[in-house]
């Protein structure tokens, strides 16, 4: 934390490259977030572990566990799926591209790119990450849907229900019979 106690968002960077790694240390820590650094997909799952990322960074073509193999075992713990995934990597063309958003990431920066860039879309997936993060933990948007039958009728609840896609106990209150 820093001096105003104020959480300051850690990004976890997966690659082999130690320039990059040395010069991405330095522009995160300018633009103001902590760094914890891998140079595989081991070991990124570690430091994942050690200490849980806000988003993370990440090469494809690394030794050991590649970058396709460490977003599918990331996004499948529970605690860890809703975490941001930047791919940055020489990999260029649009099937790879695809691949890594299928895979579960939420951008793809081509190597070589603009540090603006990745700032803001850093910043950006970080802001909107966090927002998410507030609305779920707000009892006021916990998602408990309220409707009068009055209002709509049965038919009209369930399909309400079904297009939310929510599930779990419907509770009927104050129920009248003629």
């Amino acid at each position: 934390m820093n001096s105003e106690n104020k959480i300051v968002p850690r990004i976890l960077l997966i690659d082999d490259d130690a320039s990059l790694v040395q010069v991405m240390i330095k522009m995160v820590k300018k633009w103001g977030y902590e760094m914890t650094v891998a140079t595989n997909g081991e070991e990124g799952m570690l430091k994942a572990q050690e200490e849980r990322p806000d988003l993370v960074i990440l090469d494809v073509m690394m030794p050991g566990m590649n970058g396709w193999t460490f977003i599918q075992k990331f996004k499948s713990i529970p605690q860890y799926n809703k975490i941001p995934v930047i791919f940055l990597t020489a990999l260029k063309t649009p099937k790879e591209r695809i691949k890594g958003l299928q895979l579960g990431a939420n951008d793809y920066i081509q190597k070589p790119f603009y540090f603006d860039e990745l700032r803001v879309r850093v910043d950006n997936l970080l802001k909107t990450t966090a927002t998410e993060n507030a609305q779920e933990s707000d009892p006021s948007t916990s998602g408990n849907l309220k409707w009068s039958l009055q209002q709509l009728g049965l038919p009209s609840l369930l399909m309400g229900l079904e297009m939310e896609q929510k599930s779990g106990t419907l509770v009927v209150d104050n129920v009248e019979t003629s």
